[in-house]
């Protein structure tokens, strides 16, 4: 309960005094010059001790920002798809860096909302985005960064009970642009895979023609193993461990993509599981990003990465007849909300085949 006692300096000011002791936990004190001040705190003390609230507060004191990232990043990371780690990791020490020695209790939303505005304006200091006018992180990407530390406060409350509430709740996110949708046509795909065919590279012409024929993720593609590749049965199976969704899911191997991944299974290096190994250390996975990007200039094709190759496989699916759906299943999306971006094109091959149709049966009418 509280206790309220009235003080008189040697001047005669007053003051009021206030006690609370609640049992199993230790007693509250505080000093005000209004009685009305001194109640009020006495009320909303005892009800956030009560409700336990208080411990928690003074855990968020106790913890700095950084101690908070390096527990999220050893218990938390560890449990996230492999191809997302890196990525998650470059995320977290970007906000280590800008918030690292705060106790979490510091964390405000203002704070929060100037580093995100941080984001957009300036971008993270390790990838350029496609901001226009600036060199600015995109809007998409900028959710991700505000989604992971959303994740982190969360288990903050709910597991390690460190905070009250999570300041992000009070961050708006910026709205994101429509979803990109970039695929080479055909004169730029012949381009392209012609001076990847006819570079020194030993790897880049064959995870090219694997990607647009997949759809594979880049990180799903480079850390795949030979245990994974069915050559005989033509398929590719992803462990639920090493996707984005954390879904396992078969892939089908076609075609030209499966006869350059068999001719590579017969030359491949026996000290390492990798399909594409590093030549310096077979351990990891081969390096693509300068041989891609050399290969697109000689082609002279701007605007193009290789994440949007998945785009070319979805088009080119939706092109020769494929549902919405069913690219959906190739390309390892839960819901169909991420393939709704190629509606136009599936519009316009429906078109192009009901018009064919209606050539052919009304021709002589």
């Amino acid at each position: 309960m509280a206790n309220i006692q009235e003080r008189i300096d040697s001047e005669g000011n007053k003051t009021y005094r206030v006690r609370i002791r609640l049992k199993g936990h230790p007693m509250e004190t505080a000093t005000f010059e209004r009685r009305t001040d001194a109640k009020d705190w006495a009320i909303k003390k005892e009800a956030a001790i009560k409700e336990g609230r208080h411990s928690n507060q003074a855990e968020a004191k106790r913890h700095t920002f950084r101690e908070a990232i390096e527990r999220y990043r050893r218990d938390v990371l560890p449990r996230k798809a492999a191809s997302s780690r890196a990525s998650e990791e470059s995320r977290l020490r970007w906000w280590e860096e800008q918030l690292g020695d705060y106790t979490l209790d510091k964390i405000t939303p203002a704070r929060l909302t100037e580093c995100r505005d941080r984001l957009l304006n300036e971008g993270s200091g390790y990838t350029a985005g496609r901001h226009p006018g600036g060199q600015g992180l995109s809007p998409t990407t900028v959710s991700k960064y505000i989604r992971q530390l959303s994740h982190l406060f969360n288990i903050a409350i709910r597991e390690w009970q460190w905070l009250v509430e999570s300041p992000m709740e009070r961050v708006a996110k910026p709205q994101n642009a429509p979803g990109r949708v970039r695929f080479l046509d055909d004169d730029e795909r012949e381009r392209f895979l012609a001076v990847c065919r006819e570079s020194g590279n030993p790897y880049l012409y064959t995870t090219v023609v694997v990607s647009i024929s997949t759809g594979l993720r880049r990180g799903e593609l480079f850390r795949l193993t030979w245990d994974r590749v069915d050559l005989e049965k033509g398929v590719i199976r992803l462990e639920a461990g090493v996707t984005k969704t954390r879904r396992s899911r078969a892939v089908p191997l076609e075609g030209h993509a499966l006869a350059l991944m068999q001719e590579l299974y017969k030359n491949r290096t026996l000290v390492s599981k990798l399909c594409f190994p590093s030549f310096q250390n077979p351990r990891q996975p081969y390096d693509m990003r300068r041989p891609f990007r050399q290969a697109l200039k000689k082609a002279e094709i701007t605007d193009f990465t290789w994440h949007d190759m998945r785009h070319c496989c979805a088009s080119y699916l939706l092109m020769n007849g494929a549902t919405l759906g069913e690219v959906a299943e190739v390309l390892g999306h839960r819901t169909l909300d991420m393939v709704k971006r190629y509606a136009h094109i599936a519009e316009s091959h429906t078109r192009r085949v009901v018009g064919s149709m209606n050539a052919r049966i009304f021709k002589s009418s």
